[in-house]
């Protein structure tokens, strides 16, 4: 048994990043400057960076330096675009619809995901807004909201009217090794507006409801990589309690 050669990381060049910021990239390295540089971990960020699905490619160079004990590693980034447009009509049973959404992958180059979008039809409005930042304030803990509206008017036909607004607030973090908890708090407010024509399962439900509940999910990740796995597996379990 003889002690192996201790190489250490010198510096890490990013190039190629025009719209990703270098913060970004730099917070998903296990292996940073002054670290001992171990090969597994590095590969494991470099699939971590991929996992991301907002780069075409990573490349990673190894470059050797005057001191034998110090290595460079030069990162090449292929920026692809993450932005996504969705609009569609249609005319059924129900009348026609229109809806129309947009959705953001990388907004502002910190990896942060923005959705929104809009369904109408001739009896409905359905619109929602999300919003996840992967490292809120530097905690190594994702941040994610959402904001839900739905309205139907069928006065008219079946003699009833709903409303409900939503609003959830969440997080999710690596609590063990391998092991996620993602916990989220949900408000709802829900009202039923009936006339004489509505169904006695409606007139019943009729009135102003509010709601409280908190939500949790547990996720066991035991995949060699986050980028195209070759082994292991990938569980979760979530569970939805009633508070108000």
């Amino acid at each position: 048994i003889k002690e192996s050669e201790k190489i250490f990381v010198n510096k890490i060049n990013i190039l190629g990043n025009n719209i990703t910021s270098e913060e970004f990239i730099r917070n998903n390295l296990i292996v940073d400057e002054g670290d001992p540089f171990n090969k597994i971990l590095h590969n494991k960020s470099i699939n971590k960076l991929r996992s991301k699905g907002i780069f075409g490619k990573v490349k990673s160079k190894i470059i050797d330096t005057d001191d034998a004990g110090l290595k460079n590693i030069e990162l090449t980034f292929e920026e692809r675009p993450t932005g996504e447009i969705m609009a569609g009509a249609g005319y059924g049973s129900d009348g026609s619809t229109f809806s129309v959404g947009i959705k953001e992958n990388n907004f502002n180059g910190k990896g942060i995901t923005l959705e929104t979008n809009l369904r109408l039809t001739e009896e409905s409005v359905k619109g929602s807004f999300n919003y996840k930042h992967p490292n809120f304030l530097y905690s190594d803990r994702a941040l994610s909201t959402s904001l839900d509206v739905i309205e139907t008017d069928k006065l008219n036909d079946f003699g009833y009217k709903s409303s409900l607004n939503s609003i959830s607030l969440g997080t999710s973090y690596e609590q063990f090794e391998n092991t996620f908890f993602s916990p989220t708090l949900s408000i709802s407010n829900e009202s039923l507006e009936t006339t004489s024509d509505a169904s006695a399962a409606y007139k019943k439900q009729e009135g102003s409801y509010f709601d409280t509940s908190f939500s949790y999910g547990l996720t066991l990740d035991k995949r060699n990589s986050a980028y195209q796995p070759t082994s292991g597996f990938y569980s979760n379990w979530y569970q939805q309690l009633p508070v108000v």
